[in-house]
């Protein structure tokens, strides 16, 4: 049998990605870049399992308050103590749920970012080095819609929907500036692939704190909040 070369698909510090820039095709160039606002992402992810959790852990929690309230219960304690804090820890799963939503969509947003180019719509991952998660190309976009939820409209953030070809598919969740960035996207997938538009901004500005680009007329990150450097 021959001897597996393991370090084949290995990859080097030289031809790890580490940028945007390093992912793009021969004449492509990024229109817009950001990422989904974190509170709004997070309570998207979670919002689901919270009213069960918050019931489940008021009626838990109080039933707890109430033992340990009784006079003479913390006296001779010893094997039921021990049942009850293995039963309440069980019987709040849903609650640990809840909090596992939390955690994991929190990890999620550090390492998520949509990039929109010229030739496709870009869903990265990753932190120090970023991989492709999702990727569908401008000219096989067949429909674009945005849904903006009672939440998202308090956070003033929408998700955008895009389907292609082939089933292919890609959200971009808790945008700021939805309504806007959903009307660029209909002009670019409505224009013949050969005169793009090179620009979503006029004056395309790259936020130092997230890397949202944004009209550098304005005087904060719509992402983030942080103000315009100037």
């Amino acid at each position: 049998m021959k001897n597996i070369d393991e370090n084949f698909f290995k990859m080097t510090e030289e031809n790890k990605i580490t940028s945007v820039n390093d992912l793009l095709l021969p004449k492509e160039k990024v229109l817009w870049k950001g990422k989904p606002k974190k509170f709004g992402y997070i309570m998207s992810k979670s919002i689901g399992m919270m009213p069960v959790a918050l019931l489940w852990g008021a009626i838990d929690f109080s039933i707890i308050f109430s033992l340990l309230s009784q006079d003479g219960f913390t006296e001779g304690i010893g094997f039921f103590a021990i049942f009850l804090i293995g039963f309440f820890a069980l019987h709040l799963m849903p609650v640990w749920i809840w909090l596992g939503s939390i955690i994991k969509a929190s990890k999620e947003m550090a390492t998520l970012e949509y990039v929109i180019t010229n030739r496709r719509i870009i869903e990265l991952r990753g932190k120090k080095h970023i991989y492709i998660q999702t990727e569908i190309d401008i000219v096989n976009i067949s429909n674009i819609s945005l849904k903006i939820g009672f939440i998202d409209k308090i956070l003033k953030v929408g998700d955008i929907y895009l389907t292609g070809n082939g089933r292919k598919s890609i959200v971009l969740f808790d945008i700021p500036n939805s309504e806007f960035i959903t009307r660029k996207l209909e002009e670019l997938t409505s224009m013949p692939s050969n005169t793009k538009k090179s620009e979503f901004y006029s004056n395309n500005h790259e936020c130092s704190h997230c890397g949202t680009y944004y009209d550098a007329g304005k005087h904060k990150c719509p992402s983030c909040g942080a103000p315009t450097d100037k």
